[in-house]
């Protein structure tokens, strides 16, 4: 089953992209909006992790394992700006997903990042998002299967 430390620390690597400037998660809207709440101008972009849902998997208790689908967001405050501002909202948020993206490819068969050889390539979508906690941006979803041990 996934380790909730280790997922954090996931978000953690992902937050080291250069278009991204903290990282937050938590489990519900009222817990992620009161993080946002705290959140300076230069926190922005901010990655939002939401912790993930633990899904049992086979057919019978023997071979039980388990899937997660994860979900993380590039966001930045959606406040009123002009149209060019709103574009390069969207595109810098999408970049930064996109390097996510990048991430999970190049560290697919890393041992440090295990959790990452059970990503299902077909699972990975990108969806904008708008007025999500009072901000704007995009999401990368992505389901992992894990075997118990």
């Amino acid at each position: 089953m996934i380790q909730i430390s280790k997922w954090r620390a996931l978000g953690e690597l992902f937050a080291q992209l250069p278009e991204i400037n903290s990282f937050i998660y938590g489990a519900q809207d009222e817990d992620i909006l009161a993080k946002v709440e705290t959140l300076k101008i230069h926190d922005y972009p901010v990655l939002v992790g939401i912790l993930p849902t633990i899904l049992g998997t086979g057919r019978n208790l023997d071979n039980m394992g388990h899937e997660s689908p994860l979900f993380y967001y590039c966001m930045v405050p959606n406040t009123n700006m002009s149209n060019e501002e709103t574009d390069e909202a969207w595109e810098s948020t999408l970049n930064a997903i996109k390097g996510i993206e990048e991430v999970i490819k190049a560290n697919c068969n890393s041992q440090q990042w295990q959790e990452l050889y059970y990503v299902q390539p077909d699972s990975i979508h990108i969806d904008p998002e708008f007025n999500m906690w009072g901000l704007m941006g995009w999401s990368i979803g992505f389901q992992i299967e894990h075997a118990d041990n």
